[in-house]
């Protein structure tokens, strides 16, 4: 005859944050005097150091200069100027501006003329090649 074993219960932890980067495992329980946004914060970092480092999504972008968002901002007013969806995108590549793209959608009555496939198309165009490696996209959307 077959004997099965009996089961231990399993133990759950209880639920510190909504996401985990890392195993929060080694976490103590939220204390009654932090707030929740402070411990939550604490453990954020604490899972961070427990897996080395933040990911690549969280770092600064290479170009971080004003001028490519206000040139971008430029293509949203272009835009709305002549009744089009408030939308506008830049593409740069080194030190310079390589392609423009207000939103076209409602003037060319385009569904796909949005700015930033706009700025790539117009990139392309200008530089006579289909390759944009390394080139930054900055958009108002």
């Amino acid at each position: 005859m077959l004997r099965l074993a009996a089961r231990a219960p399993r133990l759950r932890a209880p639920v510190t944050s909504t996401f985990s980067i890392c195993s929060l495992a080694n976490l103590s329980s939220p204390s009654p005097v932090l707030p929740r946004r402070t411990f939550n914060t604490q453990a954020i970092a604490a899972a961070a150091a427990l897996c080395g480092t933040w990911p690549d999504a969280l770092a600064s972008p290479p170009h971080p200069q004003a001028k490519w968002h206000t040139a971008a901002l430029d293509m949203l007013r272009l835009a709305q100027s002549w009744g089009d969806q408030p939308y506008g995108a830049v593409l740069v590549l080194g030190d310079a501006v390589v392609g423009e793209g207000p939103s076209l959608v409602v003037k060319d009555n385009n569904p796909d003329a949005h700015a930033e496939r706009v700025a790539l198309l117009d990139a392309q165009r200008r530089l006579g090649r289909a390759d944009l490696a390394g080139a930054v996209l900055y958009s108002t959307s």
